[in-house]
Parts: structure tokens; C-alpha cells; sequence
């Protein structure tokens, strides 16, 4: 399973490269925080997320950007024990 950041993202985005990271990894998951700081981009004028919703998934089914967030206790837990470096 692979994780992105919007750092990621973002670069790989507004050099027109987004493609790039579904051939190298596949699958890519992205949190509901990332894809608020995407939303955030957009309307801060960052146009080359603009269409970013067709690569989400369940925006789109077919959609190799997945959007997921933590929804049990126990996920939670090892997200706290995570080092603080990790984003």
C-alpha cells in the first residue's frame, strides 16, 4: 500500500506528471486531510489540480487515487504512536 502526501501531489501535479505516479506505484492513497489541502489549492487558484477529482476515487470508480481517512480505535492508536516527523 502506498501513501501520499500533498507534497507529492502537488509537485507531480503542477508539472503535468500526475500520471507518473499511477504507473510507478498503482494504487495511491490519499487522506481526507490531503484532499482538503488540495481543495484549499484550488481555491487559492492553484489551477493544475484543477480535474484532480477524475483520479479519486469514489468521485469516479475508476479512480486510483483513493481517499480514505481513519474510522477505527485502533487505527487511531497507531497513528499516535507514529513518529511526529511522518506527515
Amino acid at each position: 500500500m502506498t501513501i501520499a502526501n500533498t507534497t507529492v501531489i502537488s509537485n507531480l501535479a503542477s508539472t503535468g506528471q500526475l500520471d507518473l505516479l499511477h504507473e510507478l506505484l498503482g494504487e495511491i492513497y490519499i487522506s481526507t486531510d490531503v484532499f482538503a489541502e488540495i481543495q484549499d489549492g484550488l481555491t487559492a487558484g492553484y489551477l493544475f489540480y484543477r480535474g484532480i477529482e477524475q483520479f479519486i476515487y469514489p468521485f469516479t470508480p475508476t479512480g486510483w487515487l483513493r481517499l480514505t481517512s481513519l474510522q477505527t480505535d485502533e487505527e487511531f492508536r497507531v497513528f499516535h504512536r507514529l513518529p511526529a516527523g511522518l506527515h
